[in-house]
Parts: structure tokens; C-alpha cells; sequence
């Protein structure tokens, strides 16, 4: 990690600000140059050496690092380098600054990613979720009990990423009537088609003007204000009791906001069926 003079950028920490086996209990690793060092191959040997997972490979059998995992899928499938890479808070300080280190060092190519997106843990009934506790739920828990899956989504979509978020039975009831209400102005509007072109940026195929112009550009706002997704939602819902649009300019607006927090196209549906895996 001293070869990398930037690591630890991410989280505000430089690698000498960081302490390192200040608890009298904590063992710390004699065999690395820098203790902040991490493996990238993990041979099959030692305790490793019954490991389920396992390539050949030039470093020897064995598998790739955790962090190696992450960099090489992305590469993968999005290239060099990305836009956006999201994550919980507890990788701001480990996991993202490695394979910030890694993917940079690998390519010579910065940054690894313009926009990172950490969001805080969600509480149940203001408490840490926990197996312990027995408060962990599954999207099949929340259908169990007669709820959408896209209200779950309308929950989330409703706190800000850098708050923590508290989740309750309480508060997903009255989610769930909210998106209702929502699902039912929406499904009131007159279908006339064309409703689905793109109405932002330079290539939008539509261009508004007057209140269209004013909410396209309202919800623009909210969304490019740190993903503030509450006031995103704000709009469309403002944009279905305006009564000065007509039913095609509301449609539009909507269908358009649905690009960005996609739940205009579940709207358009009376039934949703939420994916197997998301169930499980």
C-alpha cells in the first residue's frame, strides 16, 4: 500500500493516520510490508487448502481475493473505468479504498470511479438489523404480509441514501396506502401513446415548455441534489394533482421520471410479480 500514495483518499485517512493494533488483544500480521497491505490470490494451502472454490492459475491453485472479485467483475462488464459504484457505509473505509488501489494500479488509468454512492445502514424499529435480534426481514416476509414489493421500493426511495432509514411494519402500512393512492391517479390517466419519449437532456425527443418544462426541470433538480429522491417524488406526485397539465403532458412526465427511479412502468400494470431471487 506505500506504492499507492493516494489510498485512503476516499474515506478523508491517510495511511499513516491510521493506528494499528492499538487493542492489546488484536494480532497483527509480521509477514506484510505495510500492514494495511491485502491479498489478492489466496493459494489452497493451510486453512485454505479444503476451499470449495478454486482455479489454476499462475500465483498457483487456488482463488481470488474479495477484493480482486469486485474489480474483475466490473472490468468485466463496465469497463476500465465506471461512473458510478454504490455500496454500504462500512466499505467507505476498507473494501472501496482497495479496489480503488488495485483496479488503478492494474490499468494506470484514474479514477477508478467518478461517483461513489455509500449508503447508511437501515434500523427496524430504530434498532440495528441483526439475526440476533430476529429483525431481519426478506422481501418474501414483506409480500407474506400483503404488501408490494414496489411499495417496499416507494419506502426506500423515500429517505435520503445519507440518513438512516428506520424501517417499521407502522411505516410500511402507510407507505403502502401512499403508492396506492399514487397507483390509482396514475392508472386514471388517458393512455394516447407517444408518452414514453425522452424529454431529457440534449438528445430528449420532446421539448417542453411552460409547467412541463417547470417539473422536468424541478425533478432534474431534486435528483442531481445528491440523489434526493424524496423530492424526485415530490414532483411526480405534485405533477399528478396539477390541474393545468393534461392527462399526455402528466403521462410523460411520469413515464420519464420512471428512467430514473423506475416504478412508472410497475404503475402501468395491475399485477407485479417480484422476482425469485429477490424472494429468496
Amino acid at each position: 500500500m506505500t506504492k499507492f500514495a493516494d489510498y485512503g483518499q476516499l474515506f478523508g485517512q491517510s495511511l499513516e493516520d491510521k493506528l494499528v493494533g492499538v487493542r492489546g488483544e488484536v494480532v497483527t500480521e509480521n509477514s506484510k510490508k505495510n500492514p494495511a497491505d491485502f491479498a489478492l490470490w489466496f493459494k489452497r494451502v493451510g486453512k485454505f487448502a479444503q476451499h470449495a472454490m478454486h482455479w489454476e492459475s499462475p500465483w498457483g491453485d487456488g482463488f481470488p481475493g474479495w477484493h480482486i472479485e469486485c474489480s474483475a467483475m466490473s472490468m468485466k462488464y463496465l469497463g476500465e473505468q465506471i461512473d458510478i459504484h454504490t455500496g454500504g457505509e462500512d466499505h467507505l473505509s476498507i473494501h472501496h479504498p482497495n479496489e480503488i488501489a488495485q483496479s488503478e494500479a492494474a490499468t494506470g488509468k484514474r479514477p477508478f470511479v467518478k461517483y461513489w454512492f455509500h449508503s447508511l445502514f437501515l434500523a427496524v424499529d430504530g434498532k440495528k438489523m441483526s439475526k440476533s435480534l430476529g429483525n431481519v426481514y426478506k422481501v418474501a416476509d414483506v409480500v407474506e404480509k400483503g404488501f408490494s414489493p414496489m411499495a417496499l421500493r416507494y419506502y426506500y426511495l423515500s429517505a435520503h441514501y445519507r440518513k438512516q432509514m428506520n424501517f417499521s411494519w407502522e411505516g410500511m402500512e402507510g407507505v403502502s396506502n401512499s403508492y396506492k393512492k399514487l397507483k390509482k391517479e396514475f392508472l386514471a390517466l388517458r393512455l394516447e401513446g407517444g408518452q414514453d419519449k425522452n424529454i431529457f437532456g440534449p438528445s430528449a425527443d420532446e421539448s417542453l415548455t411552460g409547467r412541463g418544462k417547470f417539473f422536468r426541470d424541478e425533478f432534474v433538480n431534486a435528483v442531481e441534489d445528491d440523489m434526493n429522491m424524496s423530492a424526485a417524488i415530490a414532483v411526480a406526485r405534485a405533477v399528478l394533482k396539477d390541474e393545468k397539465l393534461k392527462d399526455f403532458e402528466k403521462r410523460r412526465l411520469v413515464e420519464n421520471f420512471d428512467r430514473v427511479f423506475l416504478y412508472a412502468k410497475k404503475l402501468k400494470t395491475r399485477a407485479t410479480k417480484c422476482p425469485t431471487f429477490l424472494m429468496e
